[in-house]
């Protein structure tokens, strides 16, 4: 996908976040489209297992299989065990 339609989006919400925590830039940001993965990412609707496994969340099957199903079950690029307890927080705060 081209840099232009990329955004660094927080894994950690930043205000969730530490201090030290918010001078992780090596991890707890990602590269997320704007075409529609950083707001799934950001709503909930697309989230990160704790394998790093990308799933859907029931909310609204229909849109997000006909938007995000190709994405669901692939592992997340982003994912790695350095940031993977970002991610493990991010989805806590969502349920």
């Amino acid at each position: 996908m081209p840099a232009r339609y990329l955004q660094a989006a927080h894994i950690k919400k930043r205000s969730e976040a530490t201090e030290s925590e918010r001078k992780d830039f090596e991890n707890i940001v990602m590269w997320a489209c704007t075409l529609g993965c950083d707001q799934a990412f950001e709503c909930g609707d697309i989230f990160i297992t704790s394998d790093g496994t990308i799933a859907l969340s029931s909310s609204d099957p229909v849109f997000l299989n006909q938007a995000f199903g190709h994405l669901e079950g692939q592992k997340a690029p982003a994912f790695n065990p350095e940031n993977a307890h970002y991610f493990a927080a991010r989805s806590s705060i969502l349920s």
